[in-house]
């Protein structure tokens, strides 16, 4: 259910306020039959209030705020591992156990913007932004109820982020000049929780443990049940045995009587960033049909980081859990020293720019050749104690060439919209599930970088075959030719340090906008179709495989809409996914290499709704 309202209000020549709301709810999708609330419920509202006024017939400003809470369980923890209810994604049963699983994210911000025309080629910008965000974000890792495969992670952030900016413009018949200048600062806090239970904890060691005395690694090998009626002493002996393997004094190897015990490792980062940079903007009009556009922009970013973890001993057990995640020991430091905060710092700048030659070759159509460059700072991984030893991540470089085309053809008819590309990327920041080592228990999400080449072209078509249709083509093409950074994949196989060659991936969209005459009334009726090639799988980590995975994608979406005359009410249908079809992403997770337990993703199945609106 949508509800959505928008008012306009003058409240004379110089004063208007404008207010925004929406209020979205959806039930969810998949009905939990463990514990817990249902899975992909949908539940946030919004607002938002501008105020505009005329200082003069020359100053305007304009203050803003807005405001959103959200309250919902989007995660996604639809297990199709053996322990999992199903290994059908689309099985609309699943079990999850995470108590007060949730997402939560409360938003504001505020800001000022201020123009001034100086005369009629000289104008100034000026604008001033807070934003303060909070989020709360629990979730199921493991997509079962099995207490021995049980994780969980809750991501616990608080932003506050000022921006400024200002900005100085001059136009003429031949010149188009900006020069301006911003400054940004942003204050970060990131908690990460880890929670495991007893039963979970104790399948992570009986991988290392059970070995040693002859017991093959399985995830469905359980010390509980080969040693079941051990006493306390037993368990004991065995934690200071462990120790020793691992150089210290003893880590937890629990008895059955702690089942069901749920303890947590915790990861705090802290992070001050701040960023400034000047840039200008020229655009010279050479001739009547040439423009020559050239841009500059210097940027200063400084960061500030830190590490934390604290002690997760248990109650009533002399020796603390081992970790599974966050391992202080990497950083080499003294055993004293694991709780202590560690802090590194860094600061980058770079001066990038572009060159743009647009010709209009004809009155209603131009092309262009550009070239431009980027930067994106670098900064640090919080996941991981070995980014302390590791440093920073370096920042990413871009390099862009583009020839393009767009026009209006056959007596505006046809519209084009054609250009051929050429990227390359240093050090792109991607994202990969990542393990410290072979012997790394879990798996996290971790920036990985890479060099990468990408070459493709893309075509946008427009045809109005009358006054009341107009047919649409979008499609693009692109190869890709990457070296990642040698990392340990998901699996805890070396990957990267090789040169890959990824499948080119031909994308399009294609759809239909109609307005046939009615008797009474306004009809329009919009239908779009879209197709995803494949994901290239040449490369990732199979846990599973199955009919929903790495597959071409399909998507029929319609919207037919009725007005009436007057413009004031409109009740209109609509439906997504209209071909019911069920595509699912390459199942992973934490624990899907060790325990044996991973999730998937899955698109949202057919879905229909009605829509009411009306102006006043």
């Amino acid at each position: 259910v949508n509800l959505e309202g928008m008012v306009n209000l003058p409240i004379n020549d110089r004063l208007a306020i404008r207010a925004n709301v929406l209020d979205h709810y959806r039930k969810p999708i998949f009905d939990n039959e463990g514990s817990g609330d249902d899975l992909r419920k949908q539940n946030y509202s919004f607002g938002r209030l501008a105020i505009q006024y005329d200082l003069s017939d020359t100053t305007r400003i304009r203050l803003a705020g807005d405001i959103e809470d959200r309250h919902e369980n989007t995660s996604y923890s639809i297990g199709v591992s053996k322990y999992a209810l199903s290994t059908d994604p689309f099985n609309r049963n699943v079990e999850n156990d995470v108590q007060q699983r949730d997402e939560n994210r409360d938003m504001y911000g505020v800001s000022l913007q201020v123009d001034h025309e100086l005369n009629d080629q000289m104008s100034l910008f000026g604008i001033v932004s807070y934003r303060d965000w909070e989020t709360f974000n629990k979730q199921d890792e493991d997509g079962t109820a099995d207490p021995r495969r049980y994780l969980d992670t809750n991501n616990i952030e608080e932003s506050d982020i000022l921006y400024t900016e200002a900005r100085f413009n001059f136009v003429n018949e031949r010149f188009d000049i900006i020069v301006g200048a911003n400054y940004s600062t942003e204050s970060v806090y990131q908690r990460t929780d880890i929670g495991l239970l007893a039963d979970s904890y104790m399948q992570f060691l009986s991988l290392e443990l059970l070995p040693e005395v002859g017991i093959p690694a399985s995830p469905d090998n359980h010390a509980w049940d080969f040693f079941a009626d051990e006493g306390e002493a037993f368990w004991l002996n065995v934690s200071q045995l462990a120790g020793a393997l691992v150089g210290n004094d003893g880590i937890a190897v629990l008895p059955p009587s702690f089942a069901g015990t749920y303890f947590t490792e915790t990861m705090d980062n802290e992070g001050e960033f701040v960023n400034w940079g000047i840039f200008s903007d020229v655009t010279y009009q050479l001739t009547d049909s040439v423009r020559l556009i050239g841009g500059m922009r210097y940027s200063y970013d400084d960061k500030e980081y830190s590490w934390q973890t604290f002690d997760n001993s248990l109650a009533n057990w002399p020796f603390a859990p081992a970790r599974v995640a966050y391992d202080p020991a990497v950083t080499g430091v003294d055993q004293a020293q694991f709780f202590q905060r560690f802090e590194d710092d860094k600061d980058w700048s770079k001066t990038t720019g572009r060159a743009v030659v647009e010709w209009d070759f004809m009155e209603t159509a131009m092309t262009y050749l550009s070239y431009a460059t980027g930067y994106k700072s670098g900064g640090f991984d919080g996941q991981t104690f070995s980014a302390i030893i590791a440093g920073p991540f370096d920042p990413e470089d871009m390099t862009s060439i583009e020839l393009g085309m767009k026009g209006d053809f056959f007596d505006d008819t046809v519209r084009i919209e054609a250009a051929a590309f050429y990227h390359e990327l240093d050090n792109r920041q991607g994202s990969e599930d990542v393990k410290d080592s072979p012997d790394d228990p879990t798996a996290q999400p971790r920036v990985v970088s890479s060099d990468e080449e990408t070459q493709g072209w893309e075509l946008l078509a427009q045809w109005q075959v009358f006054d009341s249709l107009r047919l649409t083509g979008l499609t693009t093409w692109r190869d890709t030719e990457r070296v990642q950074d040698p990392f340990f994949d998901a699996q805890g196989d070396p990957a990267g340090g090789v040169k890959e060659t990824l499948d080119t991936q031909t994308d399009y969209t294609l759809s239909l906008d109609w307005t046939p005459q009615i008797p009474t009334g306004y009809l329009l009726i919009h239908v779009d179709y879209i197709f995803n090639d494949a994901e290239d799988d040449s490369e990732a980590v199979i846990f599973t495989d199955g009919p929903w995975y790495f597959q071409d994608r399909e998507l029929l979406n319609a919207r037919i809409a009725w007005s009436n005359a007057g413009d004031d009410f409109e009740i209109a249908l609509w439906g997504k996914n209209l071909l019911d079809k069920e595509y699912a992403d390459n199942p992973a997770g934490f624990v899907a290499d060790t325990l044996g337990a991973y999730r998937t993703n899955v698109q949202d199945p057919l879905t229909y709704g009605i829509d009411l609106r009306y102006n006043f």
